[in-house]
């Protein structure tokens, strides 16, 4: 596969499009399952070459996202925890938007851990309030 066919079947995975309708949709673009220049088998395999790449690294690649987010906005804020195997097990965050809507309206926050796990098991559970016009917002958020 061409760079180009890679980076579309990264562009989708970011956007939890699979495989099978990255190359669909990149069959549309050339006109034919001919003009593709890979197979949809191609397309699969990387797919989950790319899946296992970031598979032990997806921890440290958030940690480092936010560090860039940090560096780039002073109100931007977050916390972490790593167990002694160098796993992420907490994650906590939030923005400028979030803090200055605490600030503003955050004389009762409720904090919600009854969403579904994910692949990880962690809990994703946003700290969110009501605004003067009875609109929920997010302050904050944590795995």
């Amino acid at each position: 596969m061409n760079i180009s066919l890679r980076n579309i079947v990264f562009d989708a995975s970011k956007v939890n499009i699979g495989p099978s309708k990255s190359f669909g949709f990149t069959k549309e673009q050339a006109g034919g399952y001919a003009n593709v220049g890979a197979s949809l088998r191609n397309f699969r395999n990387f797919n989950r070459d790319l899946k296992s790449f970031i598979d032990e690294r997806d921890g440290q690649m958030i940690i480092d996202k936010f560090k860039v987010i940090q560096e780039t906005s002073e109100s931007f804020y977050f916390d972490y925890d790593i167990d002694s195997g160098g796993h992420l097990t907490k994650l906590f965050w939030a923005d400028a938007m979030d803090r200055w809507n605490f600030e503003l309206y955050g004389d009762a926050v409720s904090f919600d851990a009854t969403f579904d796990t994910n692949k990880y098991n962690m809990i994703f559970a946003p700290f969110t309030g009501v605004d003067k016009h009875n609109k929920c917002f997010t302050f904050a958020a944590c795995l």
